[in-house]
């Protein structure tokens, strides 16, 4: 059997659980998971976003990460497209809170925040990117950054409690999109890409989890 090269992350870990003769059962408990977890990752039917339970797979599979996320976790060659490298520290000190963290608190300003619902609209499309772009590391690094900073601001402007939990979920979500992007781009983004997981666990509720 080969594997299709536009498989998603929930076949490719069925065809290697496979390949090393692994029932779903099998693999659920050296992950310390239930059965229906796995089976519903397989299907496709729970994201599985987390780079920390990605990595545990992997692990368990005996493969490369890059083999289940079917893409280099380096970036690829981006020619004249836009270049990474330089948004990676403004990325960075985004999920660092960097000037919070200095003393200085977030200045959000009074002007009305951009609607949850056109935030969602960014998110899904950089998510959409990120899982079919050839170039998926330089088409939505350099989107994180004012996306990350308008759903902070869209929470802390939010006009009424709904609101402010939609903002949360999007935030969330962003988070998990940084982690795996920043992963992608090597060991020395790995302590933002860790801190941005662990952010998008506690954001806010009703985001999938990984």
């Amino acid at each position: 059997m080969v594997l299709d090269r536009k498989a998603s992350i929930g076949e490719r870990i069925a065809f290697y659980r496979r390949q090393r003769g692994l029932t779903q059962q099998g693999l659920a408990m050296r992950l310390n998971r239930s059965p229906s977890w796995l089976r519903k990752i397989e299907q496709g039917s729970r994201p599985l976003t987390d780079v920390n339970v990605i990595a545990q797979v992997a692990q368990n599979l005996g493969v490369k990460v890059a083999d289940l996320l079917g893409k280099p976790i380096f970036p690829e060659p981006v020619g004249d497209r836009r270049e990474p490298g330089p948004v990676v520290p403004q990325l960075r000190r985004v999920l660092l809170h960097y000037d919070t963290i200095h003393g200085f608190a977030e200045d959000f300003g009074d002007d009305p925040p951009r609607p949850v619902e056109e935030l969602e609209r960014d998110y899904d499309h950089a998510q959409w990117l990120h899982e079919r772009s050839r170039h998926n590391f330089s088409d939505v690094a350099w989107r994180l950054p004012g996306l990350l900073t308008e759903a902070r601001r869209a929470i802390h402007l939010a006009g009424g409690d709904a609101e402010r939990r939609a903002a949360r979920r999007v935030l969330a979500n962003l988070y998990r999109l940084a982690s795996i992007t920043l992963w992608q781009y090597g060991d020395d983004a790995s302590a933002a890409a860790s801190l941005a997981a662990r952010r998008s666990m506690t954001s806010g509720h009703g985001a999938a989890p990984g």
